[in-house]
């Protein structure tokens, strides 16, 4: 099927495998793009047993977390990735960091 050749096509150029700890792929280029990521979580409003609740979700993207090997990760961030990513905010091109927020509400209901 052509579906599996392009998820195959997307974890070879991610440097994406399979390893046996991760459960499956842990380098499809998502999830090496997005990475680890901060959220927080507050109470906005509680009225009866109906809770509001405000979620913040934040990343900051550097062009080493899209690139970055899943082996030799230390070495690699020290000695490319690092540097790649201070030229690239230095000079402000489209490889530079990029910092996302998303926020949303939910309403809740004890039941």
């Amino acid at each position: 099927m052509a579906s599996t050749a392009v998820n195959s096509a997307t974890a070879f150029s991610s440097l994406g495998s399979r390893g046996p700890y991760s459960g499956g792929k842990y380098g499809t280029s998502t999830s090496i793009f997005v990475g680890s990521y901060d959220y927080s979580y507050e109470v906005v409003s509680e009225e009866g047993k109906k809770v509001e609740v405000k979620i913040t979700v934040e990343d900051e993207t550097t062009f080493n977390s899209l690139v970055h090997p899943p082996i030799a990760r230390d070495a690699w961030d020290k000695w490319i990735g690092g540097p790649v990513d201070s030229a690239a905010d230095w000079f402000g091109g489209p490889m530079r960091t990029k910092k996302q927020r998303v926020s949303w509400t939910e309403e809740l209901e004890e039941k």
